[in-house]
């Protein structure tokens, strides 16, 4: 993360729909960068913006968030190793987008959000 570039791009957000989701948003056009930024050291950028940044060996203990009312997204989290995800519903505004007609699927969460 110290030496690997990584770039930022700039979208115009005209085309974009909100899913409600987790802070996902889409567009169902073709999108062109309004400006592409290179970041070279992704550690700090990331301190010079003022996020805190922590490094885990699991994510496991990270399972309680979603039984909380935090904004909390997920939808790498069935690769994490010792992760276990049962079936989940996919939201519908997700599905609508993607075009998916079945409600359940045998991973985690989409950009799960709790609203306990």
């Amino acid at each position: 993360m110290h030496t690997t570039s990584v770039t930022r791009y700039h979208l115009p957000s005209d085309t974009f729909e909100n899913l409600y989701d987790a802070g996902m948003w889409v567009s169902r056009e073709t999108v062109r960068p309004t400006r592409a930024e290179l970041v070279g050291d992704l550690i700090e950028a990331l301190r010079q913006d003022g996020v805190e940044l922590r490094l885990m060996r699991r994510l496991t203990p990270l399972r309680g968030i979603w039984d909380t009312s935090l904004h909390a997204s997920s939808i790498r989290l069935r690769n994490a190793q010792d992760w276990q995800a049962g079936p989940s519903e996919v939201p519908p505004r997700l599905r609508e987008v993607m075009g998916q007609s079945t409600e359940r699927t045998g991973h985690a969460p989409l950009g799960h959000l709790a609203s306990h």
